[in-house]
């Protein structure tokens, strides 16, 4: 058994919105697990009701800002250390 990532999410109370880390072993970027688990994801959120997918990605980390922009997600806002995008969920 090897380990290939994890997915982090906390959904806002009475909000149809949750944040969401993905997390991907070095062994296995570039493998396109972190899309496989970005389309799984939404098809749970979606069943769920939720229509908006927060993250955060410190600024330093170029290949996860490409990654969120390749699957549709804007930067919202930044502060001093991270990006912090936002996606809609289409309806």
């Amino acid at each position: 058994v090897s380990f290939i990532g994890a997915v982090n999410i906390h959904k806002e109370e009475g909000l149809k919105r949750v944040e969401r880390g993905i997390f991907v072993s070095p062994d296995y970027l570039g493998k396109s697990y972190g899309n496989y688990i970005e389309k799984v994801s939404e098809q749970l959120f979606r069943r769920l009701g939720i229509s908006t997918i927060k993250a955060k990605v410190l600024k330093t980390n170029v290949r996860s800002l490409k990654f969120h922009e390749k699957n549709r997600y804007i930067i919202e806002n930044m502060d001093e250390r991270y990006f912090h995008l936002i996606k809609k969920l289409d309806e």
